[in-house]
């Protein structure tokens, strides 16, 4: 259950103490300030969860509305090029191990295999969703 505390005491705060902007408004964003059982439902966490290929999370949020072609920065990139590059940095990570003699071939593969299957799984669920890749030379979306 959510506490109600007046306005006043909501505003309140100590002599010559700084007023901080909270990150959420910084982003644009108005949470929710109580204990609702679970992330809230942005495009932030949608970001997130395409980020850490959580799958399970990623259909949630879809599910309950948000759109897989909303923007997350002022380029207008979406959660498609985030995983696209995610995915090519992983790439370029494994390279670099491997050039440097970090990694063998086989933790190569194991790491390549098991990231392959988390994105393409990623990529499977935000395109029935709809999601597009924006185009970087146009400034537009592919369909």
């Amino acid at each position: 259950m959510a506490q109600v505390v007046p306005r006043s005491l909501a505003l309140a705060r100590p002599v010559g103490a700084r007023l901080l902007r909270p990150q959420s408004e910084a982003m644009g964003n108005c949470e929710c300030l109580c204990d609702i059982g679970h992330n809230p439902v942005t495009t932030e966490q949608l970001e997130k969860a395409v980020r850490e290929l959580n799958v399970n999370e990623a259909r949630r949020l879809l599910e309950s509305g948000v759109h897989p072609n909303s923007p997350i920065d002022e380029d207008d990139h979406t959660v498609m090029d985030v995983l696209l590059n995610e995915h090519q940095n992983l790439f370029q990570d494994m390279q670099k191990h491997k050039s440097k003699g970090d990694l063998h071939s086989k933790q190569i593969m194991d790491l390549f295999e098991t990231q392959h299957g988390g994105t393409y799984e990623m990529f499977k669920l935000l395109r029935d969703y709809g999601a597009d890749i924006r185009d970087m030379k146009r400034g537009k979306h592919l369909r």
